[in-house]
């Protein structure tokens, strides 16, 4: 019987990854992505309060790509809302 290591590397299955997303994951990704080519050249405290609230209904609802997304966002926007304070 082959080793289990050998079999790995002669007889390799390539399975590819691909994770399901939300129709609302998908509509957050697309505004970020929008968001990055057209920063506005200041970002409001609301801002802040969106990605938070977007980031506890990811945690409510178990969404870790959206909780992911959001904390991102809320630091992004952190940055930018005090980069100049």
């Amino acid at each position: 019987m082959t080793p289990p290591a050998q079999f790995a590397q002669h007889n390799a299955i390539r399975i590819p990854f691909r994770t399901t997303t939300t129709s609302f994951e998908e509509h957050y990704n697309e505004m970020r992505i929008a968001e990055r080519r057209e920063l506005p050249p200041r970002y409001d405290a609301s801002q802040l309060l969106i990605h938070a609230k977007i980031y506890m209904a990811a945690d409510r609802y178990d969404v870790p790509g959206l909780k992911d997304l959001s904390n991102d966002k809320f630091k992004t926007a952190c940055d930018i809302f005090w980069a100049d304070r």
